[in-house]
């Protein structure tokens, strides 16, 4: 049987101290011997208001907050799910929320939940690609 870890963490505004204490925390449950590690909603950031999400959304497939995802999978061999991150959404002041699993290679794997939420109403999207 797999050994699954969820991960809990503060975040805060910064990204950048945000992934550097998921990676703490990644490294802890990888050296229990985790092979899927589960990252909570937004670990990469918490801002002070939602729009401070806006300011740090990714394009699909690239970005800190991706590469770091890749990076750690990969560095430690197990199963990654990135909690949610901000993407980039149609218009330009608002972001997709979005579920990412990395494969013990790094890739993103072919499975990916998107969440849009429209008046306190949200719908879960699941799309299979392969990245």
């Amino acid at each position: 049987m797999a050994k699954i870890a969820a991960v809990q963490m503060a975040s805060g505004p910064n990204v950048n101290a945000n992934l550097i204490e998921a990676g703490r925390l990644i490294t802890m449950a990888a050296g229990a011997g985790a092979e899927l590690i589960v990252l909570p909603e937004n670990f990469a950031i918490m801002g002070m208001t939602e729009t401070d999400k806006v300011d740090v959304r990714e394009t699909d497939g690239q970005g800190p907050i991706q590469n770091f995802l890749t990076e750690q999978a990969k560095k430690h061999g197990l199963w990654l799910v990135g909690g949610t991150i901000p993407l980039a959404a149609d218009s330009p002041n608002k972001v997709r929320s979005a579920c990412l699993l990395y494969n013990d290679q790094g890739q993103r794997s072919v499975l990916s939940v998107t969440t849009k939420c429209i008046y306190l109403m949200c719908v879960y999207l699941t799309t299979m690609k392969t990245m």
